[in-house]
């Protein structure tokens, strides 16, 4: 969801990963797709996380990129709000 509209991608081709262990965040994601049927110059990645941050505190942050016809456009933020 992104300014109050939620964007989905069905039956899409993508990768994806997560990784465990002490030293990764709580929670944390990445993800790239580059495969869209009808789209040849079209690029998602999306990443983020909860980090743990000093004074036992976390952090949550995430972003959103789309690369498409030559223009890149992010969803970060500190340009909005985004949820898990």
């Amino acid at each position: 969801t992104w300014h109050n509209k939620t964007y989905e991608f069905d039956n899409e081709p993508f990768y994806a990963e997560k990784n465990w262990g002490a030293a990764m965040p709580t929670k944390w994601y990445w993800t790239q797709c580059n495969s869209f049927h009808g789209y040849q110059q079209l690029s998602v990645t999306a990443g983020g996380g909860i980090r743990k941050i000093p004074f036992g505190k976390e952090e949550a942050l995430g972003m959103v990129s789309v690369h498409y016809n030559g223009t890149f456009y992010e969803a970060v933020p500190w340009t909005g709000e985004m949820e898990w």
